[in-house]
C-alpha cells in the first residue's frame, strides 16, 4: 500500500479524499458533538483538528492500512504540510474521539430513512494464525477462544455482532468475546433497533430467543 503512493495519482487521490472528508467532518462536530467539548480548554493551541483526525480515522479504514503507525507514516509522506502529531499524542486523541464519533453516528442513522426489516448476524475476528490460538496473550483478559462454524474450526479473538438494514446500513453493533453465542448478544444488540422485524439465521433459532425479542416489540 504504501508503495502504491510513490505514484502522483495516488498520493493527489489521498490528498483530495482527506480535504473533503475534513470538511464533512467539520460539519458533523458542529451539529451533533457537544458545545462542552467543542469549546474545551487549550483547542484553539491544538496541532491537529479534531475534524482532520476523524478524517483521517475513516481514511485509515478506507484505505485498509494494516497498523496506526503504517498509516501515520503514509500521511506523512503523502501530505507533507499537515502538522502530524507524536504517535502516542496521536492515539491518545484518536481513543478521545471515539464517544464523539458514535455521536455523529448515532444522529446520522437517526436522520437516515429505513424501512421495516433488520438483519443481524456476526463474524468472527481473530487476533493470530490458527497455530497460535492456545498459547496467544493479546487482550486475554478479553478475547478467548470460540468456534467458527462456516470454517468449522477454532480461534482466539473476538466475535463482531452486527444489525443492519436492508440497504446495508449499519444500525448498531457490539464486540465480545469469541465463545459468546449469538443468541445471548442478540438482545442487547438489538435493542432500539427501529425496524420491528429481523431476519437472522439459524444462530438465531430458539423459542427463548423468540420470545424474547416478541417482549421487545419485534
Amino acid at each position: 500500500m504504501l508503495n502504491h503512493f510513490q505514484f502522483k495519482l495516488y498520493r493527489h487521490d489521498f490528498q483530495i479524499k482527506f480535504s473533503r472528508c475534513r470538511l464533512m467532518m467539520s460539519h458533523l462536530l458542529k451539529r451533533y458533538a457537544s458545545r462542552k467539548y467543542l469549546e474545551r480548554r487549550n483547542i484553539e493551541n491544538s496541532k491537529l483538528s479534531d475534524a482532520a483526525l476523524l478524517a483521517l480515522m475513516c481514511l485509515k479504514v478506507q484505505y485498509q492500512v494494516a497498523t496506526w503507525r503504517k498509516f501515520c507514516q503514509l500521511v506523512s509522506d503523502v501530505i507533507p504540510s499537515l502538522p502530524m502529531l507524536e504517535y502516542s499524542r496521536f492515539m491518545r486523541r484518536c481513543k478521545n474521539l471515539i464517544p464523539i464519533f458514535q455521536s455523529i453516528r448515532s444522529g446520522l442513522i437517526e436522520m437516515s430513512s429505513y424501512g421495516d426489516i433488520a438483519i443481524i448476524d456476526s463474524f468472527p475476528l481473530p487476533l493470530c494464525q490458527d497455530h497460535r490460538k492456545f498459547r496467544a496473550i493479546l487482550f486475554q483478559c478479553f478475547a478467548d477462544i470460540g468456534y467458527n462454524a462456516t470454517k468449522q474450526k477454532y480461534y482466539y479473538g473476538f466475535k463482531v455482532h452486527v444489525v443492519t438494514d436492508t440497504q446495508g446500513l449499519i444500525l448498531n453493533y457490539e464486540l465480545t468475546p469469541a465463545s459468546i453465542h449469538d443468541a445471548k448478544a442478540a438482545p442487547e444488540v438489538i435493542e432500539n433497533c427501529p425496524c420491528p422485524f429481523v431476519i437472522a439465521d439459524v444462530g438465531y433459532v430458539g423459542k427463548k430467543l423468540q420470545h424474547i425479542f416478541s417482549q421487545m416489540g419485534y
